[in-house]
């Protein structure tokens, strides 16, 4: 539907790199990022609302990275982007300019409802990241992270 690598795919993909980035001595940063509020789009607005939010990110995703970069959707709302020759610094900017992106398609388009992620980003370290998953899992942690702080915020947010 959306277009990107599945799961299996882009698992391949980063095993890859992860080699590439540990045999050359490069740097890797890994993004997992989660699409805020589908759930509840697809519950009060219907699937074809939810699925045209997973579009949108897609896109988002493929014309705000970088040619050799790589997106991936890993299932339900939770995408996986990898920077080959990446820092962390450059990958945020690329992920500031989905938001950006994100932001003015939601204007553009008027749709009764946000349309927000929720990141992590790490980059890769030899003594941390043995496996892919090791690398994953903290862009995992990072982002939960990063999602709690944003229900906290529009929590306390009266508008």
């Amino acid at each position: 539907m959306t277009g990107l690598l599945n799961r299996r795919t882009g698992f391949l993909v980063l095993a890859k790199a992860l080699a590439r980035a540990k045999r050359d001595l490069r740097q890797l940063t890994v993004c997992f990022l989660d699409l805020d509020g589908l759930k509840t789009t697809n519950d009060r607005f219907g699937h074809a609302e939810g699925d045209w939010m997973l579009c949108t990110t897609a896109k988002a995703l493929t014309d705000s990275i970088r040619s050799g970069d790589v997106a991936v959707r890993l299932g339900g709302d939770e995408f996986l982007l990898i920077f080959h020759d990446c820092p962390v610094l450059e990958a945020s900017r690329l992920l500031a300019r989905i938001e950006d992106y994100l932001s003015a398609v939601g204007t553009q388009e008027r749709k009764p409802f946000p349309i927000t992620v929720s990141y992590g980003l790490a980059a890769y370290d030899p003594i941390l990241h043995s496996t892919p998953d090791d690398l994953i899992a903290e862009a995992d942690a990072l982002m939960y992270i990063a999602k709690q702080k944003r229900q906290r915020i529009d929590a306390n947010d009266p508008a």
